[in-house]
């Protein structure tokens, strides 16, 4: 059973953001999978690139059709129409190509295929639910049940969009996935930091991706305080967003903090092995007190599972990442982890200093995220996603 999927996403591309990465990851997925995918993106002024460089960019094939649609620019990073226009005229192209399925984590085009009586798939890592209290009860009056299917990217995300009244056999749980070239060939430690034109001879812990002002990357500086032989490398986020975490470490005096930018996924593999250690940081949201009021916003958006979890458990170095509750779907301590506490730096620096000179620990953490089966690659992600909806496309016809 062949099926088509019209695929509409409203960023822009490419980008460095986590949304972008799994949209055509999971587009290129579905496409090499068997499915005809046609990724439908915005079209401004700036243009962008062909298909075959956008593939290129994200680290996968290009086995999905690249449209875009003409759309209003930004016209400040708060104000975005080119999210109204897209979302108006991109789900055409789902009639005009007569698309089986229509897929999106934005809502307005599966509003369309709703009115349009096409079914429609959202994925989201979003927690609706516990974000926005007063949703539950508006859209569990809604036709939701109506739905192809949800991806959800947690347990959590799962019961969350069961509470707003998603029937629970339309919800596939699918973790991110991880890049096999992110992964191999492996590298030893000292070759890696020769390649990275590294002259560390220490441990290191590393963190990769963004570091922007709402990443707490100061949690990690806190115990870089308290342990001055061991270097934090973040590799990851813009020259500015260097310069403000640059300034917070100075006046610290930390002289064991570094900064590598953004490196593109062939690049990535190469930095991985540098470490001793991966490491996962709080975001501002992890630190509000869930006391703090009732929120009326519809945007109060609590973290998701970080995609660099899945890929840091591929590579067989342990993790060291804060003990949240969400987090602990994924990452038990010491099982497969250590999970440090967000409110004793105390206490989080000796966990990290028991990690890094117990190397019967590292081994044991390390087998243990290398043979968990829901740390998928991207494609076979994508092969379990298509063998869903297909699932649930059949049992429609019955």
């Amino acid at each position: 059973m062949n099926i088509r999927i019209c695929m509409i996403n409203d960023e822009h591309y490419p980008h460095k953001s986590a949304d972008t990465i799994n949209v055509v990851r999971t587009a290129s997925a579905l496409g090499a999978a068997g499915a005809e995918v046609d990724l439908v993106v915005p079209w401004m002024y700036k243009g962008g690139l062909p298909r075959d460089e956008l593939s290129a960019h994200y680290g996968v094939p290009p086995s999905f059709n690249l449209i875009r649609v003409p759309s209003v620019a930004p016209i400040t990073r708060a104000l975005r129409p080119e999210k109204l226009t897209h979302g108006l005229l991109a789900p055409w192209l789902s009639l005009i190509k007569r698309a089986d399925v229509v897929y999106s984590r934005n809502v307005l085009p599966l509003m369309f295929a709703q009115l349009a009586g096409k079914p429609w798939v959202f994925e989201t890592y979003r927690r609706f639910a516990e974000e926005s209290s007063w949703l539950p009860p508006l859209t569990r009056r809604l036709a939701l049940n109506r739905a192809l299917g949800v991806i959800a990217h947690s347990e959590r995300s799962a019961n969350s969009l069961e509470t707003l009244g998603f029937e629970r056999a339309a919800i596939l749980v699918a973790y991110s996935g991880y890049l096999e070239t992110e992964v191999e060939p492996r590298l030893d430690r000292a070759a890696a930091r020769a390649q990275c034109g590294l002259d560390i001879n220490g441990p290191v812990v590393l963190h990769l991706g963004n570091i922007d002002p709402y990443v707490r990357i100061d949690q990690l500086f806190d115990i870089a305080e308290r342990l001055p032989d061991v270097t934090f490398l973040f590799v990851g986020g813009y020259e500015s967003q260097h310069a403000y975490w640059r300034e917070r470490a100075g006046s610290r005096h930390l002289d064991n903090i570094r900064f590598v930018l953004n490196q593109p996924p062939a690049n990535v593999r190469q930095y991985l092995y540098v470490a001793d250690v991966l490491a996962v940081v709080p975001r501002n949201a992890d630190l509000v007190s869930s006391g703090s009021g009732l929120s009326l916003s519809l945007y109060n958006v609590l973290p998701g599972i970080p995609m660099k979890i899945m890929l840091y458990a591929a590579t067989g170095i342990p993790i060291f990442s804060p003990d949240l509750p969400y987090l602990r779907e994924v990452l038990k301590h010491d099982e497969n982890s250590v999970l440090y506490p967000i409110d004793d730096p105390e206490q989080a620096t000796s966990r990290l200093r028991e990690l890094l000179d117990d190397a019967q620990l590292r081994a044991r953490l390390s087998a243990a995220g290398m043979n968990d089966d829901r740390f998928r690659t991207w494609a076979d992600r994508g092969r379990v996603i298509l063998e869903f909806l297909k699932q649930r496309l059949a049992s429609r016809t019955r």
